[in-house]
């Protein structure tokens, strides 16, 4: 068996054998991973104790600690390690039905989240605050003029009308990166729980399409891929993703500005010109 974890959220990942058990580590340094790490591990905690779906396998926290390093303090969390595999080695080995369960289950869990809601109208300074964040962290940034100018698009359209979308609690990064899979499908492991500026099942429908529809994953990955096979899995997948949300209204009319906000939200953490260029040209494909 082939045992492997990787990430890109600033935490360092660790695995470890006790009994014959697996566990993962993630061990945050930096005050500012810290406070998140503590965040992602108490909504994890939550969705373990409330989430019910049989297929969906959320790791079980087994401990959690704070230890003190030349006078600095880390925190780390310890999990229960899935054995399944990684979206890349999934999607590139698995047959169409196999690609079918992971769709079904995938609309399940944003279906799910959906029975917890209520429709209301967003209060638009919620978005307007996150925009301003964005923009008060991008001074002498790649492409600062372009970003400040999509922004400014992006402020633009919440003139025009109010934003009515399902509010209940969400996963907050529902990255493909973020998900485990069974061999046959079946089962869907999610972790990296994140808390978000606006907890709107739409959120986790525009980070699972920042992968489907703009391959954010791919883009983050050291493995090589497949990346023909993998266009084409990601299109017949964003495509079943888009054909079914699109019988919700809210969905329809308010899908193009949650996913600009989200791909805007990466500015701040941008070190790599391929990122730069992913968000630009993103916004640019959006209409902003």
């Amino acid at each position: 068996m082939k045992i492997s974890v990787s990430g890109n959220s600033g935490c360092e990942l660790h695995i470890s054998q006790t009994e014959g058990r697996y566990s993962v580590t993630k061990v945050a340094r930096d005050q500012a991973y810290v406070d998140r790490l503590k965040a992602q591990i108490t909504k994890q905690r939550n969705a373990y104790e409330t989430v019910s779906l049989p297929f969906v396998h959320i790791p079980k926290v087994l401990d959690e600690m704070e230890i003190e390093e030349q006078g600095q303090v880390a925190y780390a969390a310890v999990m229960e390690y899935l054995n399944y595999q990684d979206y890349a080695e999934f999607f590139l080995k698995s047959s169409l039905k196999k690609i079918d369960n992971f769709i079904n289950n995938a609309i399940q869990i944003i279906e799910m989240e959906l029975e917890a809601a209520v429709i209301e109208t967003v209060d638009p300074n919620i978005f307007y605050k996150k925009l301003d964040e964005i923009d008060l962290k991008i001074k002498g940034s790649a492409k600062e003029t372009l970003k400040r100018q999509q922004l400014e698009r992006i402020r633009a359209e919440l003139q025009h009308a109010p934003v009515n979308l399902p509010l209940a609690p969400i996963h907050g990064d529902l990255t493909l990166a973020n998900m485990m899979i069974s061999a046959d499908g079946s089962k869907i492991g999610i972790f990296d729980f994140l808390d978000s500026y606006l907890d709107s099942p739409l959120l986790d429908i525009a980070k699972l399409r920042q992968d489907t529809q703009f391959h954010w994953s791919e883009l983050m990955t050291s493995e090589p891929i497949d990346h023909a096979r993998y266009l084409m899995v990601m299109e017949y997948i964003d495509r079943q993703l888009d054909q079914y949300f699109h019988r919700y209204d809210w969905y329809t009319k308010h899908y193009g500005l949650i996913q600009a906000i989200n791909i805007a939200r990466i500015f701040p953490y941008e070190k790599h010109e391929k990122v730069t260029e992913f968000t630009t040209s993103t916004l640019t494909r959006l209409g902003y």
